[in-house]
């Protein structure tokens, strides 16, 4: 029987939520927790998720480009518990002050990685997280994965009491491996990494630690360094391999990017050690991912990693290459004798694995959703707050914020692109050779009507096709004829024209490896995997860009133009796509078109630095002043 008649309603609210990311999986676990409480209890609980960005394919996630917009949904609005995953300064956190006064808010804290571990241009982001803590003030329940974390936060002054709640390795099996990997002296001694490519994780201090041993280890080393591309510093990534290149001979270095999680458990199956040289660690999820698989670690003090190893990993102090370097030695010591060293001891593979693998039981995914089963089961007992009227109230009440966009994305979408289509065309056919932009009309309500009435069926079609929506029956309201309003649906057609159409699917793989060619310059390898995936899902405009961006490349400049034409379709309002369509009639000498792609992609966003210079560059700054003027 179910506890209640009432039920009730959580809203999860963070800045991404994307497969391979941390946040973002442990959020997608707290759904499974919710999930298994409500098989278990047999009671209806409704769950929602709210976010700026996410490639997963549930109906329950919500996409915004405004935090605003949140405000005005009525899920949010009548919320009985409200879970906040910060890690990183989002506007979406602004959302902690405006939910209901009598709901229960939780705040799980990911951490904040330190300013001197990371680029410059990431400093005030970083200093704006520290500020945006103050919102936890608005938190009953305040989680973390580490006491480390949690003596963080106290250092914050957060006036809160702090839960532990240790997280998981989402790329590693559901079980501890049951035997111990065999150790084989007789081959290349096999080290991983695996993780972000950025500076505060500590990748270069390997390399340099490597370097430093040269070649007095007696075997071989054969290094992977495994990661996503999308969360990693380009920069960063090209000073690895130049660095990588400068090993002796006796050290090879392997890249492997944007791996699937199937992928990747073999890489820890296969690797004699895992290494982990993090300057800063809120948790350490591949240490854990390590230990689950049964694969020996030597990792930093960093942070949380001594608290996630248990004592049964080598560890060594941050940033020290040379401590790195006589650590990886002694661990190869020791592996020669048959025996695996960590900071307890040195011990016979078989006791090593029962004592890791032990221990590791607490970090499996299951343990966390057991755990957080408990916590929501506590946070979802009956309240006086519990009431169909009250939430009746809340939904009705009208919530007015100053420039948020209507609540119904459906609506404002083909309101956007209805109306943004019809002006934009308006707009295309004054333009002139040295007159490239006019002012967007102010349209009347019997304009707006005419236009949606014209073609209302065709653009919920359209836009159905591309959103995946199954229900065609969209209503469509028009909020008023005010010029600021039809600006901002124009807005929003853009943004949606630009963003629809990245829902990989089954094509994930394909691109991947195309993102992995593309990294390392292959560029036919990159045209046949990019084609791959535009063969299973010809909609995704955003992999249209990239086949373009590998045609130009490999100076096939007819071929790059049919690839961009494909996705001007998909996206006829992305400022960047014009700019490189620009860049590639610069490399054909065709003048003309390529100022008129450098004035759309100003046109389209105005903040384009490098449409700017561009035109500027070929002498049109006037150009530039008029389409800023009119466009801002």
């Amino acid at each position: 029987m179910p506890l209640h008649n009432y039920t009730p309603r959580i809203s999860f609210i963070t800045g991404i939520v994307n497969p391979g990311d941390a946040i973002s999986e442990t959020l997608l676990a707290d759904v499974a927790a919710i999930d298994r409480l409500r098989r278990q209890q047999r009671r209806n609980l409704d769950v929602q998720i709210f976010c700026m960005e996410s490639w997963c394919e549930d109906t329950r996630i919500h996409v915004t480009r405004d935090w605003r917009n949140v405000l005005a949904d009525e899920h949010f609005r009548t919320s009985d518990v409200y879970c906040f995953h910060f890690g990183i300064y989002s506007d979406m956190h602004h959302l902690m002050h405006h939910v209901r006064r009598d709901a229960k808010v939780v705040v799980f804290f990911h951490n904040i990685t330190q300013p001197q571990y990371c680029a410059a241009t990431d400093e005030a982001l970083i200093h704006a997280s520290y500020r945006q803590i103050r919102n936890f003030r608005t938190a009953d329940l305040v989680l973390t994965a580490s006491a480390f974390s949690a003596r963080q936060l106290a250092g914050y002054d957060l006036d809160r009491p702090v839960t532990v709640v240790p997280l998981f390795g989402p790329n590693a099996p559901d079980a501890p491996v049951e035997a111990p990997h065999p150790i084989d002296t007789d081959r290349p001694l096999h080290l991983l990494y695996c993780g972000r490519f950025v500076s505060s994780k500590g990748v270069a201090t390997l390399i340099d630690a490597l370097n430093a041993l040269g070649t007095s280890l007696p075997h071989p080393i054969e290094l992977t360094l495994a990661g996503q591309t999308q969360y990693s510093d380009a920069d960063y990534i090209d000073t690895l391999r130049i660095e990588a290149a400068r090993l002796p001979a006796t050290t090879t270095v392997r890249f492997a990017f944007d791996l699937e999680p199937d992928a990747i458990r073999p890489l820890f199956a296969q690797a004699d050690a895992f290494v982990l040289p993090s300057l800063h660690e809120g948790f350490g999820m591949t240490v854990t991912e390590a230990l689950i698989a049964g694969t020996p670690v030597v990792c930093s003090d960093a942070g949380a990693l001594p608290e996630v190893a248990g004592g049964f990993a080598l560890t060594f102090p941050a940033g020290d290459a040379a401590e790195l370097a006589r650590v990886l030695q002694d661990f190869v010591v020791s592996h020669g004798t048959g025996m695996i060293a960590c900071d307890r001891g040195v011990f016979p593979p078989e006791d090593w694995h029962v004592m890791a693998t032990d221990h590791a039981r607490t970090y499996t995914r299951e343990s966390y959703v057991n755990r957080m089963v408990e916590h929501f089961d506590t946070l979802l007992q009956p309240t006086a707050s519990w009431d169909e009227t009250m939430r009746q109230a809340l939904a009705d009440a009208q919530t007015y914020v100053p420039g948020a966009t209507m609540a119904h994305r459906f609506d404002q979408a083909v309101l956007g692109a209805v109306v943004g289509q019809a002006a934009q065309a308006h707009a295309d056919q004054r333009r002139t050779r040295r007159q490239p932009v006019v002012p967007v009309p102010s349209p009347d309500r019997s304009f707006a009507q005419s236009t949606a009435g014209a073609s209302t069926h065709h653009a919920v079609d359209t836009l159905c096709v591309d959103l995946q929506i199954e229900d065609r029956r969209t209503p469509l309201r028009w909020l008023g004829p005010a010029h600021g309003r039809l600006r901002r649906a124009l807005r929003f057609a853009r943004e949606l024209a630009s963003k629809r159409a990245y829902v990989f699917g089954p094509a994930r793989g394909p691109i991947a490896k195309g993102n992995a060619a593309r990294n390392c310059r292959n560029w036919p390898e990159a045209i046949t995997h990019y084609t791959k995936a535009l063969d299973i899902n010809p909609k995704l405009g955003g992999i249209w860009v990239q086949l373009g961006h590998a045609y130009k490349e490999a100076g096939a400049f007819s071929d790059a133009e049919a690839a961009y034409g494909r996705a001007t379709h998909l996206m006829p309002f992305n400022s960047d796509l014009y700019l490189q369509i620009g860049h590639l009639n610069k490399l054909r000498g065709d003048l003309d078109q390529t100022t008129h792609c450098y004035r759309r992609s100003l046109v389209y966003d105005k903040s384009n630095v490098h449409a700017k210079r561009e035109l500027e560059n070929l002498g049109l700054s006037e150009d530039v002043v008029r389409i800023q003027l009119f466009h801002g």
